[in-house]
């Protein structure tokens, strides 16, 4: 195929047989350029104007393209939409440039694997790992790379394991290519992949390097195949998205239904605890109850919700905790002066152990770290 194209075009050509699953943004001056069934489809999702250039077997090659300042906005609508957006760019100045450019992949940004600021809730890749012998139970990751939570369980069924991802509003899930399940019961990205992804066998030491530690006795999986196989599936899908290394998460926490109430998809929904029956926030309990002065406790707020406390010490706790700043109007003001200057850490900081983030984002996160040792 690539014989008759330019060198450039050839390159985009591998780029993209290498990189499939999402749109390819390819850096071409002071643009991103989508060439070919691409160009097509970003016209229709993201309303661009299709045009052509050189010809190739006869017919021209469809292009279309955005701004390269403009990239991120149409990034997230990509993501929005559930779609996987793939940045190839230039990797050395083009004016010193000896032949063609010298271009590579960047980043890959997924539904589940997404890093925003401005993010106020939860973004959740899934990975499901199957039973690959009878004793053997369904596990299952959740990882959220902006506010390094990852968390895994395992569950009897299916179903079960299905219904979990669903409580969770997962955006993006990771499976084997030969699982059958219902797909519409799921409304976030679906991404199958060869099973050897979710073998047992070496994810341990997967999540060890991924995690940097030794063993995994200290999050509790020392005999935890099952769990341990779909956080190794996890952390391998989320490396495939960027390069360099995972250094703000440190954390595996295994944990069980039976720590808190267990609230299904259809309870949440019925009970209007995070969206009404029509879809809104405005009027669910969520932003009924949400009076929290950092995005970070809007999300803890958000998981109280979705999975209750059960222990009654932690519940006294909680409460004896309430009470104290329910009873000092002058400590609770000071503490929500002190919380509105700290911002969304969690993300910022993610964002920067990444290699994201800008000047703006550093100046909040030096504010924020400030403040701590008033909150302290």
């Amino acid at each position: 195929m690539g014989a008759s194209l330019s060198p450039m075009m050839t390159h985009y050509v591998e780029v993209k047989e290498q990189n499939s699953r999402g749109l390819l943004f390819y850096r071409v001056g002071d643009f991103y350029e989508l060439f070919f069934d691409d160009a097509r489809r970003a016209a229709e999702l993201l309303d661009l104007t299709c045009t052509s250039r050189q010809n190739h077997g006869g017919e021209p090659i469809p292009m279309a393209g955005v701004p390269h300042h403009a990239l991120q906005t149409y990034v997230d609508r990509c993501l929005a939409q559930g779609v996987s957006a793939v940045i190839c760019d230039q990797l050395e100045d083009a004016a010193l440039a000896k032949g063609m450019v010298k271009r590579g992949v960047t980043r890959i940004e997924t539904p589940g694997t997404v890093v925003q600021e401005d993010q106020p809730d939860q973004v959740f890749l899934a990975a499901i790992a199957p039973p690959e012998r009878a004793k053997d139970r369904w596990g299952l990751a959740l990882l959220d790379l902006g506010c390094a939570d990852f968390r895994c369980s395992d569950f009897g069924s299916l179903e079960e394991t299905l219904e979990e991802v669903r409580r969770f509003d997962a955006k993006e899930l990771i499976f084997p290519e030969d699982l059958e399940f219902q797909a519409s019961a799921f409304q976030g990205a679906l991404v199958p992949l060869d099973r050897g992804w979710f073998r047992r066998k070496g994810s341990a030491e997967q999540i060890q390097d991924f995690l940097s530690v030794h063993d995994l006795a200290a999050f509790g999986l020392s005999d935890r195949p099952d769990r341990v196989a779909a956080a190794a599936a996890a952390s391998r899908y989320a490396r495939s998205t960027r390069s360099g290394e995972f250094n703000h998460i440190h954390v595996l926490k295994s944990y069980e239904r039976s720590d808190r109430l267990h609230l299904d998809g259809a309870t949440l929904r019925n009970l209007e605890v995070f969206f009404t029956l029509s879809g809104q926030r405005d009027g669910g309990l969520l932003k009924t109850l949400d009076r929290c002065a950092t995005p970070g406790g809007k999300r803890a707020l958000a998981e109280s919700l979705r999975a209750p406390l059960l222990n009654p010490i932690e519940i006294e706790a909680r409460l004896d905790r309430c009470e104290v700043l329910l009873r000092d109007h002058g400590l609770r003001s000071a503490v929500r002066d002190h919380l509105r200057r700290v911002g969304d850490l969690e993300r910022i900081a993610s964002r920067l152990a990444l290699g994201g983030g800008n000047p703006r984002q550093l100046r909040v996160l030096a504010n924020g770290l400030n403040s701590l040792p008033e909150l302290a």
